[in-house]
């Protein structure tokens, strides 16, 4: 549709997916916090709190930047098809593609 890779879209969806999980561990971290006794060892002060949720996201974002780098030069749809799987070109000729 905007004539952009197939690796762009994958790396949008890894990042959306990396973020929700962000987004649950961090959930996840703020209730295990809010249930333990102030005078418990376990329990992080505000400052620590917020730098292990960023520390969170930043690890979890990790995987889609690799994944951003990791291809160079990317083909569109119709010179992956043309490239790869030459015998699938009727597709293009199609009036929806």
């Amino acid at each position: 549709y905007f004539d952009l890779p197939m690796h762009f879209g994958m790396v949008a969806l890894t990042a959306i997916v990396s973020l929700i999980l962000a987004g649950m561990n961090n959930c996840f971290f703020f209730r295990h916090q809010a249930v333990l006794p102030s005078q418990s060892s376990l329990k992080l002060s505000n400052r620590n709190f917020n730098f292990l949720c960023l520390f969170n996201y930043l690890i979890l974002q990790i995987p889609p930047i690799i994944l951003a780098c990791a291809y160079a030069e990317t083909l569109n749809g119709e010179q992956y098809l043309r490239e790869f799987h030459p015998e699938m070109a009727w597709i293009m000729d199609k009036m929806s593609w």
